[in-house]
């Protein structure tokens, strides 16, 4: 619960900031927005989406590898869900200490996972037959990945403020989203 109250007024006065900022993602100047989160065994990457009903979200790529040198031919892809996005930012928020989406993918064989740990969180991303990428992402990351995924949800929604979001993620958790 401290996780929770410590964190989500500072997420929307954050998030408030970033969107004054933010370029449209979807714009013929900036088609995707991404960044990469690297440890010694794996890599991961957040990139603007958009499903095939129209759906913005978010998708994930993550790759395993060695010395710095990431087999990205051999990814995992997770597009996320509308649900699988609400989830995702429950966590990325700070709202839920872990979460995880199972059954993804055409095969229903891809599995994503989050955990607050100390200082960080730490995302898994696997799938049946690869290897499973896991890499802590730093708390101060973690709120830029967070605010980059809601701003992509409420793209979906006409005049639904931050704040109503946010409240609503609440609400959704603490019935047991």
């Amino acid at each position: 619960q401290q996780l929770v109250s410590h964190g989500i007024d500072s997420c929307l006065l954050a998030f408030t900031q970033y969107h004054q900022q933010a370029v449209d993602l979807f714009s013929p100047f900036n088609h995707e927005w991404c960044t990469y989160y690297l440890n010694s065994g794996a890599a991961v990457e957040f990139k603007a989406d958009i499903t095939r009903k129209g759906v913005i979200t978010i998708r994930i790529e993550a790759a395993s590898g060695e010395n710095k040198r990431y087999d990205w031919k051999n990814k995992i892809s997770i597009q996320l869900t509308q649900l699988g996005l609400i989830e995702f930012l429950c966590a990325f928020l700070f709202i839920k200490e872990s979460i995880e989406l199972k059954h993804y993918g055409a095969k229903n064989d891809k599995s994503l996972k989050v955990q607050y740990q100390e200082g960080k969180l730490f995302l898994q991303v696997s799938q049946k037959g690869k290897k499973l990428c896991g890499v802590p992402i730093p708390m101060n990351e973690a709120v830029r990945i967070g605010l980059f995924a809601l701003d992509s949800y409420l793209k979906n929604f006409d005049n639904i403020s931050a704040e109503f979001a946010v409240q609503n993620f609440n609400r959704a958790a603490s019935l047991g989203l």
